[in-house]
Parts: C-alpha cells; structure tokens; sequence
C-alpha cells in the first residue's frame, strides 16, 4: 500500500511540473464584450419615453385623459423581425385600468418589422386613462397616484413574446400642465424652475403638496426633432413654449404644423427678447411674432422706473410686519430690443417698451424685449410675481397669514379677490381650448370660475357635444325604410315595362312569342333598379350615420374635425377605419353608463385597440353584431382648403366675413359680447368660395342665441321648435333629414362667450372627414356642425402680486443662469 501511496504522490508531483498550478504564474480572463453579450439577446431597447420628454429628467409624466405619442428605441440583434408592440397602462396593483371610470381597458398594438442588426425609433401612440388625481385634498403630487407604462413585443401571427418591459409613470393633477422651454444651452435658463410661480411658496404644506401649475420640460437644440410632438392631438398636454436661443426652424414641417394649430387653439408662445430674435425672425414664427424690424437697445431709465412704480413688491414677513422693499436696480446697461408693433399686437399694460404681446386665434404670443436670463431680473425679489402675471398672464396673488397655538404665523400663497378658490382650476393654466371636448357642464356660458374641476383639452366623455351627438344618432341611425310612396311608383313602373310596354315592342318587330323571353331578363333588371333605389341588399343592409363638428378660427388654414359616427348591419361586421394621413384619432365612444362613482375599480375585460396600419393610424377592427348599431367619435386636423378671413369696425358692430375655402358655409349666425359687456347678434348667411358676406350686430336686450332663420331650415331645425311663421315643423316635414337642431342649440346656448369675443355657427354638408371606414355603408348620412372663431376674447389689464411670500428665491437650489 505504501508504494502505492508513493507512486500517486510522484504522479502529482510530476503533474504540477508540467501544467503547474499557475499560482505564480496567473493569466487574467478575458473581459466578455458588452456588444457581444448584448448579440445574445434578440431584443435589446433604451427606455421607453413619452413626448415631449428630455434625456435629462427621469421616467415619464402624464396627464390623465389626454393621448400620448411614446419613443422606443429597439435593435434586432439575431435575425429581420416581423413583431407585434402592445402598449398597456397599469396601475400600482399591476392590473390594466379602465380608458373612463367603469369603461373596459384599452390594449393599443401595432405591426412593426425591424432589419438585422437596425436600429429602430418605434413610434407607439396610447391613450392614458382618466384618472382622477385628488385636488379636492390638495393631493397635487404625481408620486401619490403612480402608473405603469407596459409595453410588449410578440412575433406576428404567432403570440410569443421576444421582449417585455415596464416603465413607471408620474400622472400630473388636472390644473398642471407642461411648459416646454428649447434652447442651445437649457442650464442657461434653470431659473424658471426657481420662480415660486412654477411652486407657489406655503408653510402650511410641504414641498410636494404645493400648487405647481406647470412642469417644465427643458429640451436643447438636438432634441427638439425626436422629442417633441408632431400632432395637435398628442400636444394637448403643454399649455406654454419658451424660445430662446435654439431655432425653431428645428422642427419638423410636421411639427411646425401641429405648433401653428396649437396656437390658434389657444396655445402660448414666449419669446425670450433677444436671444430668440435671430431664430425667429428667420423661422416659421415670424408671421406671428408681436415684434417686427427689431434694433438693439438697452432698457432706459423710464422703464426702470415704471418695474419700480407698478411691479416691486414689499415683502411681508409676517401679517403685522414689512420688510424693506427691493427695487429694480440694474448696475449696467441691460440689452433690449426696439421694434415696430406687428398688426394686431400691444403692449402690456405699464410694461411699454419691455413686454409686447399678440393674440393668435385663441392663443397668445407674448414678447420680452429684454433677455430674460439678465442676472438684475433674476435677483430682483419680484421676478416670479412679474412673470407670473406679465407673462403668464395669470390672476395676482396674496399671502395668508394664519396664526398658530404658540403665537407663530403660517403663511400661504393663494389667488386675490374673486379668483380665490380657484386655484385649482385649469383655466389659469392653460389657454387651450378644444369644445368638442371642452364644453361640458362646468365650461357651460352658466358656469362660475371655480366649477372647473377636471384637465383642459382632456378627451371627455362628459362633453355636451358628445352626449348630444350620441342621443342624436340614436334617434336617427339604423336603416331608412323606403316610404309607401317609393314603393308604389316602382311596382308600377316595373309592371308597366313588364306588360303593355315590352307586348307593344315586340308586337311592333313582329315576334310577340319572344316577350314571353324577355319578362325574366325585365324581372332581374327590375330587381336591381328596386334595389339600388332603395339603396337595400336582399337580406343584408348596412347604414352609416355621422354627425361632424368642424371647429375653425379666421386667418388658419386648418380646422379640428370631431366626428360621432353610427355603424348599423344586419349582419354581424368588422369594420376598419383608416385616415388618409395620420392626424387624427378614432376610439368606440365611451358608454354614457359608466359609473362615474367607480373609479377605481378595474373592468374584467379589456379593448384590444389595433391600429389599421403599420404607421400606427386608424382603427383595424370595430365589430358590431347583427342588427345592432356600433359608435365611433374620431378627431383630426382637416384642411379647409383655403382660408376664412374676417374685419371688423372700429365699433365691433359689424363684421365682414371673407372665404376662400373650398368648404360651403351655410345658414351662419354671428354672437358675440361687444367690449362694454352687451350681447350682440347678427345674420350673416352662406358663403361659398371667393364671397364676402357683411353683418350689422345688434344689441340684444335679452341674451337670445337663436335665430329664426335657423327655423326656416330643416335640417336646423328641431320637432319640438317653432318656426317663424308659427308654425311646428312636422315629422313628415323632417323626413329623414340628420337635422342639426340638437348639437346647434347645445353649442349655441352653452358656449361661454367672454368680453369681446366673437364667433359664427352654420353648417356644412360637403364631406370633410379623411377617416374611411369599410365595409362601405350602401345609406350614408352625414351633416356637419360648424364653429368658427370671428375674434378672441380682449385681454383684461394685468398687475402685480400684492405681497411676495416670506420663503426667498434665494433659499431655493436653483443655481442661476450662465450669462
């Protein structure tokens, strides 16, 4: 056993010399490739981000109600992919959350085919559901209410899933909207972020709890292409745009469209003086900039003194006490612009020389002359109350002061006057207003300020255009029976070619025998002829019925097409619906049954929402089972082919309409409140293409929205109306018109008309929706609403905050500005 023993222990000996054991002799392992062990994967992505986002921030923001356009980035790394993205939203409990309170939830998938080894941006459009955030708690933070964005990617056709991710989502209240700030350099302009008008300042709350009316998003030159928006319908959530030294010539041709739209619908531009005037003067935005023929300058001593008089605050530390106040005092020279007001701007009131602005449709371009970025502004203790007010052009604010046991007073920033109490409320944040989906029951002409409780431009299945379009097509959809009448005179006509008139031809050539060969080929002609009349297939039929409200401003070549759309068959049908371009969105419209009270319950089933085509547009499936009837409501940018131009008098009592459309504008009544507060109104009338129709408004003693030429059309009309004459329309007089009546005393009655404001409602019967919709309906109806903004509502004198809030700019992180 020994010599055993030591034949094992020479055999290892001998091992050792030969391989050794690398113990003095170490070789290192060679580092594995990141690109090599990415290759393993099929899949590999970046993080999945919501426009308008910058690679700054972290995560995704929200606002719930509105539609949302999402960047992915993915690269195939094995082989040519043909894939499936679904797009889901989540809750903190990880379940799919209902599109409204009670609804289903929505699943919305795509196609998409990605090359081997290519790198490709997906572009991935969703809805995020209406989740109410509770500001009635003063619950004003995203962290509070968190929600999931889930995406995932399945081989087409086969289901199996090649990758899967989740992103979390932060869900902005209903007052707080986005400020999209662009430039060369943002960490120049962070001082935005420092002002106490985007964080009201309170010692009653906590940080998180503040107001915060606006988030900012800061994107520099390379961004702005990939990272902003490039459709109305996906910018709804950003009330402001700052420009400063980045151009805006950056944009797309796509983008610079949907900014132009949303302008006119109320979205506002700032021009940051002269570190935007050469971008601008050169891009897009120069039609529209309140400033033209700029030189430079520098701010004089009559403007300095005029920030002092009307815009320096004393600063209260306390109900009882003052602090000394602290002027505007620029050590040197600061730059500014001069320039020659643009036709149809101002100057804001005291600020002459410094602050100009524009109205543009419903939106507004404001202008400073100096740049905001100027250290002296920035240190100036008033600051946040100027832009606050001058810029932004919001109500002024107060502090409340409350004392507390032990003698200790709180203080709180809260809105003046009469607009206290609505600090919550969207309109102060936002200008933007779609009434298709705005006008609901708290925008109603009768609604107080503060009744405004949910997100401005939110896609809103509370809105009175909806519910009316909805009750409208229920009363009016479904196949048209062919009247008595109809019937009558076709069998008559078919049995006299059958009988005397094919006898008597024949008799004429001699051979009467061959009639008796004819009969059938007339009975199958007839047939067709009773088919096509009556617009009916043997046993299967389909209608399509669609009401239209065509919203539109004078001096814009595009309008906003919200359509409500009836789908009946007699057999059951899926049907699809495409856009001929992609500006627009088409969803099932929302039952008026959901349980408003049930927020937050989960619905068991959910709506998979395929797009139609592999752009990410339309609708792939709508089914509607047999004899029933399916509703669709869709949104797009439309064309008007041409623009609508309107002048008024220096008194405002008359107006002259221009048009150069190509859309028939018919039976149009203006309303409007002239600058002293009275209700006027005036007949105007149709136009076609290259008319000009002149109104005289009158004042009315009475706020009366209705015109009685309204009555002596039918399709305007309503059954339970009278007309002028005094007497009713019938239902045999009505017939099977789609009569507007409904929708036009809706918006009619319930648009709330401000100071100075001007609009014309009529309507159209050309077709203007790009959505198709297959298979195609053999009965067709369609009428369209239309609204058209005459003139924007004047804008009241603004003014200071009456105190600033004992929390300091300067106690805030905020660095200041590279100059």
């Amino acid at each position: 056993m020994n010599a055993s023993l030591n034949k094992f222990i020479w055999i290892c000996l001998l091992l050792t010399v030969v391989v050794g054991c690398r113990g003095c002799n170490p070789q290192t392992a060679k580092p594995k490739d990141p690109e090599e062990e990415k290759k393993k994967l099929r899949i590999t992505s970046s993080e999945m981000r919501t426009l308008p986002f910058s690679k700054d921030t972290i995560g995704n923001f929200h606002k719930p109600g509105h539609w949302y356009q999402a960047n992915h980035k993915l690269k195939a790394n094995q082989q040519d992919e043909s894939l499936t993205a679904k797009v889901s939203i989540f809750s903190r409990e990880r379940k799919l959350v209902p599109t409204f309170p009670g609804a289903s939830p929505m699943e919305f998938q795509r196609n998409i085919a990605i090359g081997k080894d290519q790198e490709k941006n997906i572009a991935l459009k969703f809805y995020q559901p209406d989740i109410a955030v509770n500001n009635e708690e003063m619950d004003m933070t995203s962290e509070t209410i968190p929600s999931y964005l889930g995406v995932n990617y399945s081989m087409r056709g086969v289901g199996t899933t090649v990758f899967a991710g989740e992103y979390p989502a932060r869900l902005l209240p209903g007052y707080q909207y986005n400020i999209v700030s662009i430039s060369v350099d943002p960490a120049r302009y962070v001082f935005w972020r420092g002002l106490d008008c985007m964080v009201w300042p309170s010692q009653k709350l906590t940080t998180e709890l503040r107001i915060a009316p606006h988030r900012m998003i800061d994107l520099n030159e390379d961004e702005i292409a990939s990272q902003f928006p490039e459709h109305l319908y996906s910018m709804t959530s950003i009330s402001h745009l700052v420009i400063n030294d980045a151009s805006p010539s950056r944009f797309s041709t796509e983008q610079q469209n949907a900014i132009l739209d949303w302008l006119y619908f109320g979205g506002t531009i700032i021009i940051n003086g002269s570190d935007a005037i050469g971008g601008i003067s050169s891009s897009f935005l120069k039609e529209v900039s309140p400033l033209n023929s700029t030189v430079a300058s520098s701010v004089t001593e009559d403007e300095i003194e005029r920030l002092n008089e009307n815009w320096t605050i004393k600063e209260y530390t306390d109900q009882n006490k003052t602090a000394s106040v602290v002027p505007f005092t620029p050590a040197k020279k600061i730059p500014k612009l001069e320039g020659e007001l643009a036709d149809g701007a101002s100057w804001v009131n005291s600020l002459n020389g410094l602050v100009a602005e524009k109205l543009v449709g419903q939106g507004r371009v404001v202008m400073t002359t100096f740049p905001m970025t100027d250290n002296t502004f920035i240190r100036w203790p008033s600051y946040s109350s100027f832009i606050h007010n001058a810029i932004l052009r919001k109500p002024p604010r107060d502090v409340i002061f409350s004392r507390q046991p032990g003698g200790s007073a709180e203080a709180d920033t809260r809105f003046a006057g009469m607009y206290s109490g609505s600090e919550l409320n969207p309109i102060h944040s936002t200008r933007l207003r779609l009434w298709a989906r705005d006008l609901d029951s708290s925008m109603m002409s009768t609604s107080r300020v503060d009744t405004k409780k949910t997100s401005l431009g939110a896609w809103n299945p509370q809105s009175e255009i909806l519910l009316q379009a909805r009750q409208s097509l229920q009363q009016s959809s479904g196949i048209t029976v062919p009247k008595i009448e109809t019937i009558v005179k076709l069998l008559v006509g078919y049995l006299i070619i059958l009988v005397p008139i094919n006898w008597l031809v024949f008799r004429l050539l001699g051979k009467v025998e061959l009639a008796w060969v004819a009969a059938p080929m007339i009975a199958i002609v007839g047939a067709f002829v009773v088919a096509r009349g009556v617009q009916l297939d043997v046993g299967f039929s389909r209608s399509q019925t669609e009401y239209g409200f065509l919203e539109c401003h004078a001096g814009h070549p595009r309008g906003v097409l919200s359509s409500y759309s009836a789908l009946y068959t007699s057999l059951s049908t899926n049907y699809r619906a495409t856009f001929e371009n992609e500006n627009g969105v088409v969803t099932p419209m929302p039952s008026p049954a959901a349980d408003i009270g049930a927020s937050k319950r989960i619905a068991a089933t959910k709506y998979d929402y395929t797009f139609a085509d592999d752009a990410g547009s339309g609708l792939q499936s709508t089914p509607v089972l047999s004899n029933t009837t399916g509703l669709l409501q869709s949104e797009e940018t439309v064309q008007l082919g041409g623009d609508i131009n309107t002048k008024m008098d220096a008194s405002l009592l008359q107006v002259t309409v221009t048009s150069d459309s190509t859309i028939d504008l018919k039976d149009f009544g203006v309303l409007g409140i002239d600058p002293q507060g009275r209700f006027v109104k005036g007949w105007l009338g149709s136009l076609e293409k290259g008319t000009a129709m002149k109104c005289d408004l009158k004042v009315q003693e009475k706020d009366d929205r209705w015109f009685d030429e309204w009555n002596q059309n039918v399709i305007l009309s309503r059954p339970d109306l009278i007309r002028s004459d005094g007497i009713n329309w019938t239902r045999s007089e009505i017939g099977d018109e789609l009569y507007l009546g409904a929708i036009l005393e809706t918006v009619s009655k319930g648009y709330p008309l401000a100071k100075g404001e001007y609009i014309a409602i009529g309507w159209t019967d050309n077709p203007l929706s790009t959505l198709n919709i297959v298979p195609i309906a053999k009965q067709k109806k369609q009428r369209n609403l239309v609204l058209l903004h005459l003139r924007a509502g004047d804008l009241p004198e603004v003014r200071a905050d009456l105190k600033i809030h004992p929390i300091r700019q300067e106690e805030t992180d905020e660095p200041l500005p590279k100059q």
